[in-house]
């Protein structure tokens, strides 16, 4: 919250989290920015070596799918990375709300069902912006 609309940050490279889905929904809640880690060579030759760890980074693969994620992504949240974070509220185990500067909010739902909050539906393991801070 505090560095938030002061220094562009992202967290770990998306096709590196072990949970895809949980990255990008911890992403969201604060508009960070997506990155992803890629090589141009065969990540078939890094196995069994120190740099295994390495094998998600496929270019031919990823490329397609990151460029999928971060333009939805981007699209909803893109223009929030610079803006300050107000407030956090944890409104149950698994819905969270951010508020911007903006008076726009976004919702984080990680359970598995549909929630309603604010008159919107927010769709199970997804995110929804507010705008106006509904």
């Amino acid at each position: 919250m505090v560095l938030h609309g002061l220094v562009d940050y992202a967290g770990e490279p998306l096709n590196q989290a072990v949970d895809l889905e949980e990255h990008i929904l911890r992403c969201a809640q604060t508009a960070s920015g997506l990155y992803l880690r890629l090589i141009g060579s065969d990540a078939s030759l890094l196995k069994e070596t120190e740099y295994a760890y390495l094998l998600s980074v496929d270019r031919d693969y990823w490329l397609e799918e990151g460029v999928r994620l971060y333009q939805r992504y981007n699209a909803e949240l893109g223009d929030l990375s610079g803006e300050r974070i107000v407030a956090f509220e944890r409104v149950t185990p698994r819905l969270t709300v951010t508020r911007f500067a903006s008076g726009d909010a976004v919702v984080v739902n990680f359970g598995t069902d549909d929630v309603e909050f604010a008159g919107e539906t927010i769709p199970a393991r997804d995110f929804v912006r507010l705008r106006g801070g509904r």
